[in-house]
């Protein structure tokens, strides 16, 4: 009689050893590291890209505007006689049972019925807040392309009176050029300073600002009609010379005043974010290091082009008609 073979336990493995799971967390921690920095720039890329686009529809309003006012683009900013001009009546806003009355336009409270209705001007919100009834407006302007690009948060702690929860309701992220008409070194002269008489801008000197024609804009293709700044206009200071460009503020509390707005007025100081697609650099005090290194972002042309740019140099020559070497 055969006997039978007599059978062998196997020894099956349970689960990983502690070298094994090691090993494998190793693995996947060089992985993340190796890519994770690819896809921070394609996000960088695809935020840049949706701001560019931003900013064509943006034209496409100036456009649209342009054909419903004979031809007339609108100013960057309209004041009424109750905010220290002569003439003109306030605009009166209600919003259910709340009434204010706006004493200025901005050059994107022009647009943006083109873009979404319902709409109020956006000195409304600095009047009656962004909640309650007026959550519904500020959302839409919040969610509009007027509202920068993806990358822009807003300006944190605004002045009393100028935003809510936190966020100004002035600084979009979007800044509209003011100088339709300068032509190239005006005016003429190390570091001289450029004059509003000429601009489309409510200066104290004038009661409306002025309005130009469309066609009137000069060099077309390359002035900036609209880029991505810190406040709604370049404020632009001349350079004394062709490096002469200052450092950009922090957007923090204590920049602001004329730190903020305009680098304390030093030449060379213009409102213009020009690391928003790039990389910030360090923070020394109130203003970045002033380094070229990672400056990226768009501006849109009078013709309507659209274009990344990274070399600040070429936004003043943009917006003032400069040519920086």
């Amino acid at each position: 009689m055969l006997s039978q073979p007599v059978r062998r336990a196997s020894k099956s493995r349970g689960a990983f050893t502690l070298v094994e799971l090691l090993v494998v967390i190793g693995i996947i921690a060089i992985l993340i590291a190796i890519l994770l920095p690819s896809l921070n720039k394609a996000r960088q890329q695809s935020l840049a890209l949706k701001c560019a686009s931003n900013l064509r529809q943006i034209g496409a309003t100036f456009k649209m505007y342009e054909q419903d006012y004979r031809g007339y683009f609108p100013v960057i900013k309209y004041d009424f006689g109750s905010n220290g001009r002569t003439g003109g009546t306030p605009m009166i806003v209600r919003v259910g049972s709340q009434v204010t009355t706006v004493d200025s336009e901005y050059w994107w409270d022009f647009l943006t019925p083109y873009a979404f209705k319902p709409w109020i001007p956006t000195w409304a919100f600095a009047n009656l807040g962004t909640t309650g009834p007026m959550a519904a407006y500020f959302d839409k302007f919040r969610d509009s392309v007027f509202w920068g690009c993806p990358s822009w948060q807003g300006q944190v702690t605004p002045p009393a009176g100028w935003g809510n929860g936190g966020v100004s309701v002035f600084e979009t992220g979007y800044i509209f050029n003011i100088f339709p008409t300068y032509d190239y070194n005006y005016p003429s002269g190390v570091g001289g300073q450029v004059g509003y008489g000429e601009s489309a801008f409510a200066s104290p000197a004038q009661t409306v600002g002025i309005w130009h024609k469309g066609n009137k804009w000069t060099h077309p293709s390359e002035r900036c009609l609209v880029t991505e700044g810190l406040l709604w206009l370049p404020y632009i200071n001349p350079r004394v010379s062709s490096n002469n460009i200052q450092a950009q503020p922090v957007l923090a509390p204590a920049s602001r005043g004329n730190l903020y707005y305009n680098g304390s007025g030093a030449n060379g100081s213009l409102n213009v974010d020009r690391y928003r697609h790039g990389k910030y650099p360090r923070a020394v005090g109130d203003f970045y290091v002033n380094e070229k290194k990672g400056q990226k972002f768009n501006i849109l042309y009078v013709d309507g082009h659209v274009a990344s740019v990274d070399d600040v140099g070429r936004a003043f020559d943009a917006i003032q008609m400069k040519p920086y070497p």
